[in-house]
């Protein structure tokens, strides 16, 4: 979350320091009065500067002014606090800390060099220390409605939600027109669920910072949220006019037009948020990932595939990018790449009971029956009462433990219980069924089974041929078996 703090700076920096420092009560004769007199001024002259070098962006001038005005007089409240913005500006928020804290000590009256001092410790991610620095802010300028809201927005990072709401709402009863505060609010009322306050709260946001591009996407995300992709579509599009370069934009145009079904327009966006993207050297998987969706969508299975491995490559893990590359690799008969994608995704307990079946098969289909054993126990978990991953996992554990009386057995009995149920027309589990027996020693009962297996295959279909060749084999056997009984 980004804390958009709105500080009131104790010292106007364009303006000269009129009056020197006092520094050091002067003692000995007239000449050293005299001295030290012109030092002050000296020192007074290096402060005007480092103030309008820090006016003008020039924050390194700035400090090195500060650096000869210290040499000559010892450095008071002003010296520290321009030392400190010098800082803020270069991104060094620890030095400008060290700084504001001997402001404070120096004079700890004054809100604005407090509220510098939060922000310095909000940019430290000193949550804590920045929340008692705004108090502190609020405390001694109560009529700032700024420093409500920079103490709001602190909270809310602390997941303090009480007083994070008393503290915009103080800021809107001083400045009902507090941008920041409204932001707040908003972002308050999503944490909540109250997506239709958050609404609100943002169009007044926006209303008073129309030319906010951010304020505008987050409008945007707040529409989507309340269930109104159209509106949400508009907050975007005039976002992308205020800030037509920023590729989170387009990728949100992208997302909004994906959902409302405008899946060229969604990829055009896509396209365009990943051009932005590599202009600035920069790789978003999750844009390779939607625009992988949206060509799956608009049935372009060769550009799907293309866009889901750029987006594997650089983060497997994105949910439901293995599954989605898993499941197209199969279709498209590249079942070793399949295999290889879905594999890992599903030791991460990352994988849909579907995208489950599919690699079940593939590790049966590439021999490691064992495995597939393992993954189909997963299936059964997920819910018990699912008549196919019965049989899946049935039909495993009878070829992944053939040898195992006991574990044969409990699978015979399983596939008895499916012929009776919802899977009692497929001839799979007719012909699984068969198999059982036969490792049960029931020639009888598997024929019997290829029988029922047979009622239910298209006569001259492949699987019918198997299942007759079968009923042949097993009929021999039966033959032979009864002649050496009779012997």
């Amino acid at each position: 979350m980004m804390l958009r703090l709105l500080i009131l700076v104790p010292l106007c920096v364009g303006c000269a320091l009129t009056e020197p420092s006092p520094g050091v009560a002067p003692s000995g004769n007239a000449e050293s009065l005299r001295t030290q007199a012109q030092q002050t001024a000296r020192a007074t002259e290096f402060l005007n500067a480092a103030a309008r070098a820090l006016s003008a962006g020039r924050p390194q001038d700035c400090l090195r002014e500060l650096a000869f005005a210290a040499e000559l007089d010892r450095p008071d409240a002003t010296w520290h606090l321009l030392a400190a913005m010098a800082h803020l500006d270069q991104q060094r928020p620890a030095e400008a800390a060290l700084e504001l804290l001997e402001v404070v000590r120096l004079d700890p009256r004054d809100a604005g060099s407090w509220a510098l001092l939060g922000r310095a410790r909000y940019e430290l991610q000193q949550l804590e220390g920045a929340r008692e620095a705004f108090e502190q802010a609020v405390h001694r300028a109560p009529d700032e409605a700024q420093h409500y809201g920079s103490l709001g927005l602190v909270c809310l990072e602390l997941q303090l939600w009480e007083p994070a709401h008393a503290a915009f709402s103080s800021a809107l009863e001083l400045d009902p027109s507090l941008q920041v505060a409204h932001h707040g609010l908003a972002q308050l009322y999503s944490l909540a669920g109250l997506d239709e306050a958050s609404v609100v709260a943002l169009e007044r946001a926006v209303e008073i910072a129309p030319e906010d591009p951010g304020l505008r996407v987050e409008l945007g995300h707040a529409l989507r949220d309340f269930g109104m992709p159209r509106q949400a579509l508009a907050s975007y599009e005039v976002a992308d006019a205020l800030d037509p370069d920023n590729p989170w934009i387009a990728a949100n145009l992208g997302a909004v037009c994906h959902e409302l079904h405008a899946l060229r327009d969604a990829r055009d966006h896509f396209l365009e948020a990943r051009r932005g993207f590599a202009a600035i050297g920069w790789t978003e998987p999750s844009i390779d990932h939607s625009l992988g969706q949206v060509y799956l969508a608009l049935g372009r299975p060769l550009k799907a595939r293309d866009a889901l491995e750029a987006a594997h490559a650089v983060l497997p893990e994105l949910q439901g990018l293995a599954e989605e590359l898993g499941l197209l690799l199969a279709d498209m008969g590249e079942q070793r790449e399949a295999r290889r994608v879905l594999g890992p995704a599903a030791d991460h307990d990352a994988l849909s009971r579907s995208a489950l079946y599919e690699l079940c098969r593939l590790e049966e289909q590439f021999g490691d029956v064992q495995r597939a054993h393992t993954l189909a126990s997963k299936l059964l978990i997920i819910p018990r009462d699912d008549p196919e991953a019965a049989l899946l996992a049935a039909r495993l554990r009878l070829r992944s433990t053939l040898p195992m009386v006991r574990d044969t057995e409990a699978a015979a009995e399983r596939l008895e219980e499916l012929t009776s149920d919802a899977l009692a027309g497929h001839p799979s589990t007719w012909l699984l069924l068969a198999e059982a027996r036969v490792a049960g020693g029931e020639l009888d009962g598997a024929v019997q089974a290829v029988d029922e297996a047979l009622t239910l295959l298209t006569a001259e279909g492949p699987e019918a041929r198997k299942a007759l060749a079968t009923r042949e084999k097993l009929v021999r056997q039966l033959a032979s078996a009864r002649n050496a009984r009779e012997r």
